[in-house]
């Protein structure tokens, strides 16, 4: 889909996409600038094992960024059998169990985003020390994205789960969700100020 498009049915009151997609959207666009910082750096480096270490991580952060953006059709994919759940009668008797599978379904893909944007992490922290300096101010571009991008991942994971009636399972879910978000928007806030610190 082109951004266009996407912007178009974003906008739309169609249900799909929604918070989710863009927090893989947000994700994506963080993983394709820190990949634009790298290859700005790539014919900077001092010696072999830096080379070496900045193509390691592009390649990572290439494959990220492909997995990011998967995360975007995925939410959709994974909201509609919750659409379709909640459009069942009220007296039907396999409602509940199809409506719970349905709310554990459409947390996956912002979950998935979480796990992703946490090893998109280290590899800003490693391009802060590295970076082309002419463009250290795009690390820190990248980390406010992917804070965000983790922000907007956990609430979509959490207005899932605030539905479901197995509360352990939930619990888990959230712990999960609250450990991964906090530690992405952590050290993407570290690595923003260090920017910033560098700039002013």
């Amino acid at each position: 889909m082109e951004l266009k498009q996407f912007m178009s049915e974003l906008a739309s009151a169609a249900p799909t996409p929604g918070g989710g997609a863009v927090s893989a959207l947000n994700g994506a666009l963080a993983a394709a600038l820190t990949s634009m910082v790298a290859n700005l750096t790539h014919g900077k480096c001092q010696s072999s094992e830096d080379l070496v270490a900045l193509q390691q991580l592009l390649t990572t952060v290439q494959q990220l960024q492909h997995e990011l953006t998967a995360q975007i059709k995925a939410d959709a994919e994974g909201f509609m059998p919750l659409a379709q759940a909640y459009r069942l009668p009220k007296q039907h008797p396999q409602r509940a169990d199809i409506l719970e599978s349905a709310l554990a379904g459409a947390v996956r893909a912002p979950l998935k985003t979480l796990q992703l944007l946490a090893q998109l992490v280290p590899l800003l922290e490693q391009l802060l020390t590295q970076a082309n300096q002419l463009v250290v101010s795009d690390v820190g571009v990248a980390a406010t994205g992917c804070s965000s991008a983790s922000q907007a991942a956990a609430l979509t994971v959490y207005v899932n789960t605030r539905l479901m009636h197995n509360r352990k399972n939930a619990a888990t879910l959230n712990a999960q969700t609250a450990h991964l978000a906090s530690a992405n928007v952590a050290s993407c806030q570290k690595i923003y100020h260090q920017v910033l610190m560098q700039l002013t």
